[in-house]
């Protein structure tokens, strides 16, 4: 077991250390954090605590990471110029997906990360691991097989391409590990009861799911399908290995030795409560001879959770844990494809559709047994307009056509999309009284 300390007040010393050296490096070699310090007449060393950090600088979000990657090519956020050696980006939904640079040493916190977290899952030295999670340049396939180099163990990085058929790389292969999409891995099940396999009688003793929100009764179902024991991975692309379930399964365990994850409440962004629901705000912690590609302070990723406990596991890891964690940017994971509310409301409203539509929509999600999802955008025509024959179908392929993920499993036959138009009287959601909400998840998963 690879602990990076035993007990809360080793963790406490840890962070702040790792701390002072972040912010004195963000100051030092990121021109987006200088000038927020300058604006605010600080300097890294007025910042000597995790509980300070939040009250003398801003959260910062995604657009703030997008807005400062102009087009051309000066990334504000972007720290180690002369010894980047990778770049990965985000899936890029809206067309403007988030770049992250990384350097040599964020390639060894990555290997060293992601081992802790794969030795907490239960994998070890001669397994065999068939890895489902994307390739290209998208993160999540460089991140899962990152962690295996030094393991001893046997990686088929197969990603998410039909060919070759997985059946037949099971048969050769005879895997005891699966890593992939949640949604993926459930798929694979019924995918193999078509071709004949039994699922539970592979020999798969372990499967890793992540890179999508999913709940503990999901996990349940998918060790049923194999039984296999299920287990969660947390990682991002602004970040890496953020944490892991191990065998007790009492939360994911916080590679708190590298991030610092706080939990805010979303109206005030002020610290919660341990037990309390908020935002993720996540700071990368480094030491001093890291030269991170890409730093990032007091950034909320997206998602939210809750902090279980502080205390050391019964696993006997002293690691904090938390929730296991849930889109918070009015998004759902659909097949492995991010659908976000954000879109659909962008092309409802443009110059093109704003004089046919209301601008009001809802986003419907549903699982059919035959395991195809079912994805309907309801949308409504305003009073007295003339809708053009197909205009439903269009505003389908203007979504597919700015989100590739979506349009590949749609091609796919995995989801079932469609746009229709609805009346005022029809929305399930968005005409409630409150807050408008434009995302309805029927799945019983």
């Amino acid at each position: 077991m690879t602990n990076m300390y035993n007990t809360n007040e080793e963790r406490a010393e840890l962070i702040k250390r790792k701390l002072a050296n972040t912010l004195k490096y963000a100051y030092n070699n990121s021109s987006f954090y200088r000038k927020m310090f300058d604006s605010k007449k600080l300097t890294p060393e007025d910042i000597t605590s995790p509980e300070q950090l939040l009250k003398k600088l801003p959260i910062v979000d995604k657009n703030d990471l997008i807005t400062n990657q102009p087009l051309n090519g000066i990334f504000e956020f972007f720290s180690a110029p002369n010894a980047t050696n990778t770049i990965l980006y985000t899936s890029g939904t809206t067309g403007r997906p988030k770049i992250i640079a990384m350097s040599d040493t964020d390639l060894k916190v990555y290997e060293r990360d992601c081992r802790i977290m794969y030795e907490m899952n239960g994998i070890k030295k001669g397994d065999v691991v068939l890895d489902m999670y994307p390739f290209g340049i998208n993160a999540s396939g460089f991140m899962s097989w990152a962690g295996f180099k030094e393991m001893g163990v046997q990686v088929v990085p197969l990603g998410v391409s039909p060919f070759p058929p997985k059946e037949l790389i099971i048969k050769m292969h005879k895997p005891n590990v699966l890593f992939g999409l949640t949604s993926y891995i459930e798929r694979l099940a019924l995918e193999l009861h078509g071709k004949g396999l039994e699922p539970t009688e592979l020999g798969i003793k372990t499967i890793a799911v992540g890179g999508e929100s999913s709940t503990k009764e999901k996990r349940e179902k998918i060790s049923n399908l194999y039984n296999a024991d299920v287990v969660d991975i947390y990682g991002t692309t602004e970040f890496g290995a953020v944490g892991a379930d191990c065998n007790k399964k009492d939360g994911v365990h916080v590679m708190d030795h590298a991030v610092l994850v706080t939990v805010v409440d979303p109206e005030t962004n002020k610290e919660v409560e341990d037990g309390k629901v908020g935002k993720l705000i996540i700071t990368k912690l480094m030491d001093e001879f890291e030269t991170p590609g890409t730093i990032l302070i007091n950034y909320f990723i997206g998602d939210e959770a809750k902090i279980i406990s502080r205390d050391v596991c019964d696993c006997g890891r002293p690691y904090m844990r938390i929730s296991n964690p849930r889109r918070a940017d009015g998004a759902v994971f659909v097949s492995g494809a991010k659908i976000d509310q954000h879109d659909l409301e962008s092309i409802i409203t443009n110059a093109e559709n704003r004089e046919l539509l209301t601008g009001d929509f809802e986003i419907i999600v549903d699982s059919k047994p035959d395991g195809i999802y079912e994805l309907l955008c309801r949308v409504e025509p305003k009073s007295g307009a003339i809708i053009p024959e197909g205009y439903a179908e269009q505003i389908a392929n203007a979504l597919k056509s700015i989100n590739f993920p979506l349009a590949n499993e749609v091609m796919g036959r995995r989801i079932d999309f469609s746009v229709r138009l609805v009346k005022d009287n029809e929305f399930e959601l968005c005409k409630k009284p409150g807050k408008p909400k434009r995302i309805l998840d029927l799945r019983k998963e």
